[in-house]
């Protein structure tokens, strides 16, 4: 109670529904729905019409000044945070995690905008489900649930000058690419989302995924490249998102990723998940966390340091004996020293994605396949890690052969990122 009133005192507002925090970063999540501005004002006009006037003053110019400029004070407030000031939005300095909610889109007007703009575009790249428990279909009932892990590929960043030489201009499109964005997350439907390089959240990813169901938090990297590109929606981030009709938020917290002590420009996200559906039984409350770390050769000791404190920050999050699921880019090789981190830890953490190879031990050869100024490169980058003695792997989507990649690779007509989803079905046990 001593923290929670400490936060209230900092802050200086009444806990919101749907609000989940922690003593180090308060978190405050969407309101309820909102009254329509109209119907205020009408409540208002009726509630006062037999009111005598409210006090009448004036405002009376210090600096010379005249009227009420107040732009100048917004852009520095913009220039300090590097985002836009959304509504709902509650962050403090160091750690601005969002998890608000912008207007609505309603579900059958974002479906109809996703068919008008992809009308005319060839067919998603086909994928299929590999049962890897003998499970036969796509059944997820009781305590199955699907996870998908996606770097979406930030709009800013796909039109840097050393991005994706064989990849035709159109296809980076945000007018179509967003909605091939979407037609991915629906074609497979996942429980829960974990994303890397989203600059879209608020005015696209947020509002969409929340017609459709879900719920979502996001959390910006301190010094985004994005926010050096020309053009830029903002920094980019790590987002989640759980489907409200499966899950419960219990707990939620964002970190900056540290090394040797000192907080890198990489971040992660975690959220504590309950199951809703009173007949999973005794299905446990779980970890989901994403996270993404250093890119470019050069860094391998610092994502080292990322992973062991990805490692701890959950271990501190999660509690003793709480089922953990972690999805990220970690722009590392599985011969790379963070792979170990992350599967030899005391965590008893496992690569989802190891199941799909007949020894059960190796990882896909590729997650991510591009062609840039400095060559071709196919490399495997992106993982699900998972507490292997709490969770069982029931399915995942495989891994598309080169003639269905086609020759200019990815990003392309077909496909939206540079990296390729991985979605796998789990069983809690």
């Amino acid at each position: 109670m001593a923290n929670s009133m400490e936060i209230l005192s900092q802050t200086h507002q009444p806990l919101l529904p749907h609000t989940v925090s922690t003593p180090q970063h308060p978190v405050v999540m969407a309101t309820s729905s909102l009254t329509s501005k109209d119907k205020l004002l009408e409540s208002c006009e009726k509630a006062l019409k037999d009111q005598p006037p409210l006090l009448k003053r004036s405002f009376v110019s210090i600096a010379g000044g005249e009227g009420e400029n107040r732009m100048a004070n917004s852009m520095e407030i913009l220039s300090q945070t590097h985002q836009p000031l959304l509504p709902h939005t509650v962050s403090t300095p160091q750690h601005p995690i969002v998890m608000a909610t912008s207007s609505l889109t309603s579900k059958d007007k974002l479906l109809e905008s996703c068919e008008k703009a992809l009308k005319d575009q060839p067919p998603l790249l086909k994928r299929s489900f590999v049962s890897i428990a003998g499970v036969e279909g796509e059944v997820r009932e009781g305590n199955v649930f699907r996870v998908m892990q996606w770097n979406i590929l930030a709009q800013a960043l796909s039109q840097a000058d050393d991005s994706f030489v064989r990849c035709p201009p159109a296809a980076l499109n945000w007018d179509v690419r967003k909605f091939r964005i979407l037609e991915e997350i629906r074609t497979y439907d996942s429980d829960v989302l974990c994303f890397q390089e989203v600059d879209h959240y608020h005015d696209f990813l947020e509002p969409a995924l929340k017609s459709l169901g879900y719920r979502g938090l996001f959390y910006p990297k301190p010094d985004s490249p994005a926010l050096y590109c020309p053009n830029n929606n903002g920094p980019d981030g790590c987002a989640l998102f759980f489907k409200k009709d499966k899950f419960s938020l219990v707990d939620a917290d964002g970190i900056v990723l540290s090394s040797r002590g000192f907080e890198t420009n990489q971040v992660a996200l975690f959220a504590k998940l309950q199951f809703s559906d009173p007949s999973t039984g005794g299905a446990k409350p779980f970890v989901l966390g994403v996270t993404h770390l250093k890119a470019r050769k050069g860094w391998e000791r610092l994502r080292s340091e990322q992973g062991k404190d990805l490692l701890k920050q959950t271990q501190k999050f999660s509690g003793k004996g709480t089922p953990v699921v972690l999805c990220g880019d970690f722009n590392a090789e599985p011969t790379e020293h963070v792979y170990s981190v992350m599967s030899q830890s005391k965590m008893k953490l496992n690569s989802a994605y190891k199941s799909l190879s007949d020894d059960k031990t190796s990882e896909p050869v590729y997650t991510t396949w591009t062609v840039r100024t400095d060559g071709e490169w196919r490399q495997t980058l992106d993982y699900i890690f998972f507490s292997k003695d709490k969770f069982q792997v029931e399915t995942c989507l495989e891994i598309p052969p080169e003639e269905l990649v086609g020759e200019t690779r990815l990003p392309s007509h077909t496909y939206p990122s540079d990296h390729l989803s991985l979605v796998c079905d789990f069983k809690q046990i």
